[in-house]
């Protein structure tokens, strides 16, 4: 898996996908660099930066080869995305400062939102900001949200998003496609980093890790194992999560 990054907007790196490959010399592994969330971001990417080192003197079989494989990949979108400085407008920022709020949300049943209805709260208005826009959003038919403060003693493990009442019944995995988490609290605390593998157990691929820094907001593929690393010290890791389902879990059909 590989981050792509935006600072200030503008396309900073294009994931890194791995790929083994034999020879008569055993295997060797060749990283090579695609953008498969679309091919007009990887020509942004080139008017601002200049083609990537690789890119240069490449005929037009190897061309579309790599295309090829960014279309593949896309769909299963295993990307993530990082923005730091997510939110700028001071207001917001101060509202999500009342770390009561937090608690509240943190307490609370099962949320849902179908995205359709004026967001009724600070927290339907931070999913329609996380998703406006974009277009793994589109045809969506809702997003469920949730707020988590973890501390040294309440650690999050290994896990996938998931349709947990389907689960529980019959052992079915539906997952929403894609899935967000922002640090909207100034908390502070050693530890806590997200970290993303490439498995649903968590036991293989290539190890991700993001710092959970204020104002960052990390969209990324929930359908995979993540979890968060050990908190070190007795301060609170506050996030925001969300997820885009594209049929409606059995969680939502429950309110109505």
């Amino acid at each position: 898996m590989g981050i792509l990054t935006e600072l200030g907007g503008g396309i900073a790196v294009v994931a890194a996908v791995t790929m083994g490959m034999q020879s008569s010399m055993g295997t060797r592994a060749i990283e090579q660099t695609f953008d498969f969330a679309s091919l007009a971001v990887l020509r942004a990417r080139e008017l601002i930066l200049g083609p990537p080192p690789e890119a240069v003197n490449l005929d037009e079989g190897e061309v579309r080869r790599r295309q090829a494989l960014a279309a593949a990949l896309a769909p299963e979108q295993r990307g993530t995305r990082v923005v730091s400085d997510f939110i700028h407008d001071p207001s917001l920022i101060e509202t999500l400062a009342n770390q009561t709020l937090w608690e509240e949300c943190t307490h609370s049943t099962y949320r849902w939102w179908d995205g359709r209805t004026e967001p009724k709260d600070v927290w339907q208005g931070l999913v329609e900001r996380i998703w406006a826009g974009r277009p793994v959003a589109d045809g969506s038919v809702g997003y469920e949200y949730w707020c988590n403060i973890l501390t040294r003693e309440s650690g999050l493990g290994w896990h996938y998003d998931k349709d947990e009442k389907i689960f529980a019944e019959n052992g079915t995995v539906k997952s929403p496609r894609v899935g967000a988490v922002y640090y909207g609290y100034p908390h502070s605390f050693r530890g806590g980093f997200l970290e993303l593998q490439g498995e649903r157990d968590g036991s293989e691929g290539e190890l991700e890790r993001i710092a959970p820094e204020y104002n960052r907001l990390v969209i990324l593929n929930v359908s995979f194992a993540h979890r968060v690393s050990e908190i070190t010290d007795n301060g609170k890791r506050f996030t925001f999560a969300t997820n885009v389902w594209h049929e409606r879990p059995s969680q939502a059909d429950a309110l109505g």
